[in-house]
C-alpha cells in the first residue's frame, strides 16, 4: 500500500518477547472483498462463550509451572467528555465491579490524579482540553501502583502489582476519522517504541479506541486476528493488525464468538462499527477468559463500554535437583590410592 510505512516490516520486535505457539459506519470504512473464516481451534469456558485456546505454561522438570492467583475484570470505554458526567462514570464502572478502567477522550486538561467515590482516576490531557486519555483504578488496587508513564494526551501506561506479576495497563486513544494519515502513523509508531520497551517479564494489556476497522476475517493475519470480528476492514485497521503482527499480539476481542449485539462498541445514527480494542501478547492469551462489550449505559449513548475478564497466572520457573554424583565404590577395589584415601 503506497503513502505509508508498512508496521509490518518497520517496527522493531523486542528480543525480549516470547513467541510461543498468531452494518459498518461508511465514513470509517473502504472497500472490502469476500475473506474466507479462519478455524481456529476452541474450547468450552464454562461462562457461556467459546474461546479459541492460546498457548499454556510448560510443566515438568525445567518447564513452567501455572499458579492462578485471581480474576480481574479490565474495561475501556470513550466517555466523549468526563467533564459533567465523571461521577456518572464512576457509579457505571462500580456497577460493572470492574478493577480497572481505561478511558479515552477524557477532555480533562493537564495530567494529575483524583479520587471519586471508590476509584481513583490518573488521567492526561492536554491545555486545549481535548482528546485526554486516564485509568481508573478500584480502591484495593490504589497502593499496588507502581509507576504512571504520561506519554500523551492519547497514550499513558500504568504499572500496578498483581500477586507476583507486575501487570502494565496501557490506555490509548488514536487519531480520529479526518485527521492526517501522518499523525495516525506517528501515534501508532509512538505505541509501537512504547510497547517494545515494556520488560517480557511483565504482563501487558492495551486497551482502548484505536479508530480502526479490523474486518470479520483474520483474512492474512492469522494468529493475530481470531476470526470473529465485525464489519469491512479499512487501512487504519490494517495498521493496527500490522502492528500487532510485529509485536506479538492478538486482537482479543477477535477470538471470542459473539453476538453482533456484544461486539459493536460504537453505534451512531443507525450505523455500527468496531473501533475499540484490547490488545494482548500472544504468549500471554491463555490468561483471557472473555471479552465482551456492554451496552445501555446512559452516560456513554454512542460508545459502549468493553470488558476484559483476564485471568491472571504466575508462570514460575521449577527449580532444578542439582546432581549428586554416586560414589564409585568400584574403585576402591582396582585403585590403592582411592582406598587409602576413603580409609
Amino acid at each position: 500500500m503506497q503513502g505509508r510505512a508498512s508496521y509490518r516490516k518497520t517496527l522493531p520486535k523486542n528480543p525480549l518477547m516470547s513467541h510461543n505457539c498468531q452494518n459498518t459506519m461508511p465514513d470509517r470504512t473502504s472497500p472490502g472483498h469476500a475473506r474466507s473464516r479462519s478455524a481456529p481451534s476452541f474450547k468450552d469456558t464454562g461462562r457461556g462463550v467459546k474461546s479459541a485456546m492460546g498457548p499454556t505454561c510448560l510443566n515438568g522438570e525445567g518447564g513452567l509451572g501455572v499458579d492462578e492467583i485471581g480474576v480481574l475484570r479490565i474495561g475501556s470505554v470513550n466517555v466523549g467528555t468526563l467533564r459533567g458526567r465523571s461521577g456518572e462514570v464512576v457509579d457505571m464502572v462500580t456497577r460493572r465491579h470492574l478493577d480497572f478502567c481505561c478511558l479515552q477522550e477524557t477532555r480533562w486538561k493537564g495530567a494529575s490524579a483524583r479520587t471519586i467515590g471508590g476509584y481513583k482516576i490518573f488521567w492526561m490531557g492536554c491545555q486545549a482540553g481535548v482528546s485526554g486519555v486516564g485509568v481508573m483504578v478500584a480502591e484495593r488496587w490504589i497502593e499496588k501502583v507502581l509507576d504512571v508513564k504520561r506519554i500523551s494526551d492519547r497514550l499513558m501506561v500504568l504499572r500496578v502489582i498483581v500477586g507476583k506479576s507486575v501487570v502494565n495497563l496501557v490506555s490509548v486513544y488514536a487519531p480520529q476519522v479526518g485527521r492526517p494519515m501522518e499523525e495516525k502513523e506517528e501515534f501508532l509508531a509512538s505505541l509501537g517504541q512504547t510497547l517494545a520497551g515494556i520488560d517480557a517479564g511483565e504482563r501487558l494489556l492495551v486497551c482502548g479506541d484505536l479508530n480502526g476497522h479490523v474486518g470479520a476475517d483474520a483474512d492474512g493475519f492469522d494468529g493475530v486476528h481470531g476470526g470473529f470480528g465485525f464489519g469491512k476492514r479499512n487501512v487504519e485497521g490494517e495498521m493496527i493488525l500490522e502492528l500487532a503482527d510485529a509485536l506479538n499480539f492478538v486482537v482479543a476481542n477477535t477470538w471470542f464468538m459473539k453476538e453482533e449485539g456484544k461486539l459493536v462498541t460504537y453505534e451512531s445514527g443507525g450505523c455500527r462499527s468496531v473501533v475499540d480494542y484490547i490488545l494482548i501478547r500472544k504468549s500471554e492469551r491463555n490468561m483471557l477468559r472473555d471479552v465482551k462489550v456492554i451496552a445501555g449505559e446512559a452516560c456513554i449513548p454512542q460508545h459502549k463500554l468493553l470488558v476484559c475478564v483476564l485471568e491472571v497466572k504466575e508462570c514460575a520457573r521449577k527449580k532444578k535437583v542439582k546432581f549428586v554424583e554416586k560414589c564409585k565404590v568400584w574403585k576402591l577395589r582396582k585403585e590403592p590410592e582411592a582406598r587409602n584415601a576413603f580409609l
